[in-house]
């Protein structure tokens, strides 16, 4: 395992064998770093999932000591290496972008304009490239469910009407989302409604809902890898999820 560790801040490698045995490489991290220990074991299922969304090539933990907030991506496409290219320290990033959202949008989502938009938010799956408005920062919560954080600087959330909107500035209840892997490594996303998120071909423009018992093909997606932290969210038609600005 490699460790970058700055003040309270950290950046830790996995390889795929470390991936494999999360038990083992938390027990190094927790050594190195002992706040850390009781958030690894909730991190476990998701080091695994992205070490198989990845290819198998590992993850990428980082996050503080006592924070909330943590980034669990496939190594090669997290945080660090926009670290080194910004020419940060460890330090003045994470422990800054995984508590203040807009050094997260100011440096790993550039251009975005504003943090706090009177956009609607909505989410359709009807675009066939994936660009700004269809580009997410995935962020781990500390109970291991995730969010995602759109282009408008606002979080995605599972809403009163089971429909999905990026309009909420802060993530709670609502806005996190479980993260089961398949056997393919696609993905499936449940809501802290108990549904699946979907791409519902009955609505207009592929409107994206949190409604469904059962996931199924409409419920499963492809986690697309932006690099620096950001992924795309593709669904079983080929279409990105995208935010209507």
């Amino acid at each position: 395992m490699e460790l970058h560790h700055d003040g309270v801040a950290f950046v830790a490698l996995l390889d795929h064998a470390e991936a494999e045995t999360i038990g083992t490489a938390s027990d190094v991290l927790a050594a190195a770093i002992p706040p850390l220990a009781p958030v690894l074991a909730t991190l476990s299922t998701l080091v695994y999932s992205m070490d198989l969304i990845g290819g198998n090539n590992g993850v990428e933990i980082s996050g503080s000591e006592g924070g909330t907030y943590f980034t669990v991506l496939p190594r090669a496409n997290g945080i660090l290496g926009t670290i080194v290219g910004a020419g940060l320290s460890v330090a003045s990033f994470v422990a800054n972008y995984l508590t203040a959202p807009g050094l997260l949008i100011n440096v790993i989502i550039p251009g975005i304009g504003h943090l706090f938009g009177s956009a609607t938010g909505e989410v359709h799956c009807d675009e066939t490239e994936a660009k700004s408005e269809e580009t997410f920062a995935l962020i781990t919560r500390s109970d291991g469910r995730v969010g995602f954080l759109s282009f408008n600087g606002l979080w995605t959330c599972d809403h009163d009407d089971n429909l999905i909107y990026a309009n909420r500035q802060q993530m709670l209840a609502d806005e996190g989302f479980r993260l089961v892997t398949l056997p393919d490594g696609r993905i499936q996303l449940q809501g802290d409604n108990g549904m699946w998120v979907c791409a519902d071909r009955d609505r207009s423009n592929k409107r994206v809902s949190c409604d469904r018992v059962n996931p199924q093909e409409w419920e499963t997606w492809t986690l697309v890898q932006m690099g620096g932290g950001k992924v795309a969210l593709k669904e079983s038609e080929g279409n990105f999820a995208s935010v209507a600005p």
